[in-house]
């Protein structure tokens, strides 16, 4: 592989990302197929990992199901208290369900 022809690729990838994506960072997905494991990268990396051909931006669709599914996250780790989680993490609940 010819370093320069990567590097230059690299370069105008990153351009690119950054009018795209002024907060600095992005969401990838793999373009190996049956994966579905959404990354959120820097664009330095973005670029690095779509010029590589290892993966590819998300599609507004899959961005969107990527946030609904971190909001939901969200959501159940606030209503269960740290102490609780940590005990059930770790199998510390109490026969019955602590009743």
């Amino acid at each position: 592989m010819d370093f320069k022809l990567y590097y230059a690729a690299k370069r105008k990838t990153l351009e690119d990302l950054q009018t795209k994506f002024p907060g600095n960072s992005c969401l990838v997905m793999p373009t190996k197929a049956g994966s579905f494991s959404a990354v959120e990268v820097t664009l330095d990396n973005a670029a690095r990992l779509i010029t590589e051909a290892s993966h590819r931006l998300a599609s507004p669709a899959e961005e969107q199901a990527f946030r609904a599914g971190q909001d939901l996250q969200r959501s159940r780790n606030a209503s269960v208290d740290i102490l609780t989680r940590a005990r059930q993490q770790f199998g510390l609940t109490p026969k019955g369900g602590g009743k």
